[in-house]
C-alpha cells in the first residue's frame, strides 16, 4: 500500500472514530440580567454566580449589569432560554399583565426563587426634612427611571408631596445616588434595607460611604393611607413594614418608620430549561451560607425568603422550581 493510500486511510479511520463518538452537550451559560452595579440585586447576582461554581459547575451563571427590573425583563424576553432576571415581585405583575413600559404580555414570565425581603424607604441627610411634605421643591435622588426605586418608588411617594407635578426627581445608579447625597447636591435619596431576622437591617452596600462621609441620616416615613391609595391606582400591593427604631444601628431610625417592602429574587421566561430553575432555587434555599461568604446582601437569604409567596399560584411559578419544591413537599 502506498504512503498516499495509508494517509487517506488513517485519514478516514480517524474521522470514523470521532464521528462514532457522540459529542457532549455544552455546558449552558446563563447571563444574569442583574440590576444596577452594586445593589442587593447585583451582589445577589454575584454571589449566586460563585457558589454554582462549586454546586453546580455544569451551568454558568454571568451576572450583567441593567437599568432595572423591567429592562432585564424585555432583555431577557429576546433570548428567554439563557437569560435569568433578578428582580421583584412588582415588575413580574406588570410583565404578565403587559403595562408600561412593557411592550406586550409577557405571560410566560415566571418566578424561580426569592432571596431576601426588602424595606423601601427614604433617607436624607437635611435637618430640616423630616417628613414627605418638606420634600416639596426639594432634589430627590431615585433609582433609574424603569426600576422598583425609581418609577414605583415615584409613583408613590408623589401624592404626599405638594407641588410634586412641577417636580422631577433624578433617576440614577447607586454609586451616583450615595456620591451625590454626600456631596449635597441631592436632598434625599432612595434606600433599599435587608430584613434581617435577630439581627441588624443590612441596607445596601453604599451606605456604609454615606454614613462614614456624613453621619446618620434621617429615615422618612410614608403613611398608611397614601400606600393604600398608591397601591389602588397603580393596581398592585405595597405591603407596609415597619422598620423598628435602632434597626439598622444605635438611633437609626431614631423612632420607628413605616416602609413598603418588597421580595426580590430570581425570575425567568418558561424557555429557561427547568435543570437551570431548579439549580436556582435549591441553592438559594439550601446554601445562604455560602452566599453570605461572598457578599452581606446575602444575610437575609434565608428559606423563608426564597419561598414563593403563598398567594402565588403554582401556574406562577417555573416548573423546574415548582419539581424542587414538590419533591420536597413545600408546595
Amino acid at each position: 500500500m502506498s504512503m498516499v493510500k495509508n494517509i487517506l486511510l488513517a485519514t478516514g479511520l480517524s474521522l470514523f472514530s470521532a464521528a462514532a463518538i457522540p459529542a457532549q452537550a455544552a455546558s449552558p451559560t446563563i447571563e444574569v440580567e442583574a440590576g444596577m452595579f452594586g445593589g442587593t440585586l447585583y451582589n445577589l447576582s454575584y454571589a449566586l454566580s460563585e457558589v454554582f461554581k462549586t454546586q453546580h459547575p455544569d451551568i454558568k451563571l454571568v451576572p450583567v449589569e441593567t437599568t432595572g427590573n423591567a429592562a432585564g425583563i424585555i432583555k431577557a424576553s429576546a433570548s428567554p432560554a439563557d437569560r435569568l432576571v433578578a428582580g421583584s415581585a412588582i415588575p413580574l405583575q406588570e410583565a404578565i399583565q403587559g403595562v408600561s413600559p412593557f411592550p406586550k404580555k409577557f405571560e410566560k414570565f415566571r418566578f424561580v426563587a426569592g432571596a431576601c425581603v426588602h424595606a423601601e424607604t427614604l433617607i436624607t441627610l437635611d435637618p430640616n426634612i423630616r417628613t414627605l411634605a418638606d420634600l416639596s421643591g426639594k432634589r430627590i435622588g431615585l433609582g433609574p427611571q424603569p426600576s422598583m426605586q425609581g418609577r414605583t418608588m415615584w409613583s408613590i411617594m408623589r401624592d404626599s408631596i405638594p407641588g410634586s407635578d412641577d417636580m422631577k426627581p433624578f433617576w440614577m445608579n447607586w454609586s451616583s445616588l450615595k456620591d451625590s447625597i454626600i456631596d449635597g447636591s441631592l436632598d434625599c435619596m432612595v434606600l433599599g434595607v435587608g430584613i434581617i431576622p435577630d439581627d441588624h437591617w443590612q441596607p445596601v452596600s453604599v451606605y456604609a460611604e454615606i454614613v462614614a462621609s456624613r453621619g446618620n441620616p434621617h429615615l422618612i416615613s410614608f403613611t398608611p393611607e397614601k400606600l393604600a391609595e398608591a397601591a389602588k391606582r397603580d393596581g398592585f400591593i405595597y405591603p407596609p413594614l415597619e422598620i423598628p427604631a435602632n434597626a439598622i444601628a444605635e438611633g437609626v431610625p431614631a423612632e420607628p418608620v413605616l416602609a413598603w417592602s418588597e421580595q426580590l429574587g430570581f425570575y425567568a421566561f418558561e424557555e429557561l430549561p427547568d435543570e437551570v430553575a431548579y439549580a436556582v432555587f435549591k441553592t438559594l434555599y439550601e446554601n445562604g451560607e455560602e452566599l453570605r461568604k461572598y457578599t452581606p446582601d446575602a444575610r437575609g437569604t434565608a428559606p423563608e425568603t426564597v419561598m414563593p409567596p403563598k398567594e402565588l399560584p403554582d401556574s406562577l411559578i417555573h416548573p423546574g422550581t415548582l419539581r424542587y419544591l414538590k419533591e420536597k413537599g413545600l408546595r
